[in-house]
């Protein structure tokens, strides 16, 4: 998303800034959670643009991941359910509300990208104001969850809404952005306000403006998969809106096994399989691309039918038959 600084409109000239030091740190503005294992059920599947020619993107660390005149950072939530049930969304820092908007439906962009383009891109948005000129915008917020209202004071840590689908947005996700007001408004990276202008592979983190940067979150993650079943041929579209109501399985004839990979490189291939309960091998697929993709679908099938398994539901039918997915180096 591209905003302009005072009302979250698309803006085609978005200021960078270039500081060499800062007097305000920000905490994660989002609820991310880890696993036992360490990994957080979100990831950052864009960057702010680095790339001064305007024509493509770095991140900053040089990376791929993101695009042109993106002027923040998008957090995207995995878990589907704990998306349903609410992901709360922070004040980064203490600070004023100056602005709200929390009446714009979720998913429209998904359903009908016309009537989206007609209505506010931000989507729903909560815009703070911090000492020494700092702002921060949180857009794409769920219709109805904005907990606050114009004029509140907000201390670091309160919740002041929840991750949604709301405004221009294929996919849950907080769009996080820092702007810092000087002879003009500039878009500042959290991950680099060091150098904003530029892109460098290695990156001090005394360069960054994280309060907590060894949070996992935080972090340049490998490539993340999410995978799951359904009834009916999955579209990139549906498995993004966790709203939307899927095709189970034994619903239909056939089971499809997707795998959706983030941030996939053209040195990985994803390799899907399907067994039964014996570990006998079903089906299998495999997917590999010629560029970097920031999101790809993945799917394998087979007909219950041709299993025996007409007329049982999807709890029963996963005790047949399993899925198993490899990303591997080609």
């Amino acid at each position: 998303m591209r905003t302009s600084p005072d009302n979250g409109i698309a803006s085609d000239n978005p200021e960078e800034t270039n500081q060499s030091n800062s007097p305000i740190l920000f905490q994660l503005p989002v609820d991310c959670r880890t696993d036992e294992g360490g990994t957080p059920d979100c990831l950052i599947q864009n960057y702010k643009d680095h790339d001064t020619t305007r024509t493509s993107f770095k991140d900053f660390s040089c990376g791929p991941r993101g695009y042109d005149g993106h002027t923040g950072t998008d957090f995207r939530v995995l878990d589907d359910k704990r998306y349903r049930d609410g992901i709360a969304v922070f004040a980064a820092a203490d600070g004023r509300v100056s602005r709200i908007e929390g009446r714009e439906p979720d998913g429209l962009y998904l359903e009908n990208q016309p009537a989206a383009e007609r209505r506010n891109p931000a989507g729903n948005v909560v815009l703070l104001q911090h000492d020494f000129g700092y702002r921060t915008l949180y857009a794409h917020l769920k219709k109805g969850s904005v907990t606050v209202e114009p004029g509140d004071y907000v201390k670091a840590g309160d919740v002041i809404g929840f991750v949604g689908l709301s405004g221009f947005t294929e996919f849950p996700h907080l769009h996080f952005e820092i702007r810092r007001k000087t002879a003009r408004t500039e878009f500042v990276d959290p991950f680099s306000f060091q150098g904003n202008e530029t892109c460098v592979e290695e990156r001090s983190k005394k360069q960054r403006l994280w309060s907590d940067d060894n949070n996992p979150s935080l972090q340049y993650q490998d490539t993340r998969t999410k995978s799951g079943w359904l009834g009916e041929k999955p579209k990139s579209r549906e498995l993004n809106n966790p709203d939307k109501p899927k095709v189970l399985l034994g619903q239909s004839d056939i089971a499809i096994y997707w795998v959706q990979s983030f941030h996939q490189t053209t040195e990985q291939e994803l390799l899907l399989k399907i067994k039964d309960s014996s570990g006998n091998l079903l089906s299998k697929h495999q997917c590999a691309f010629e560029s970097f993709k920031a999101q790809t679908l993945c799917f394998v099938g087979v007909r219950l039918s041709s299993l025996g398994l007409t007329g049982r539901n999807q709890d029963e039918i996963l005790q047949k038959i399993y899925g198993e997915h490899e990303l591997r180096s080609k």
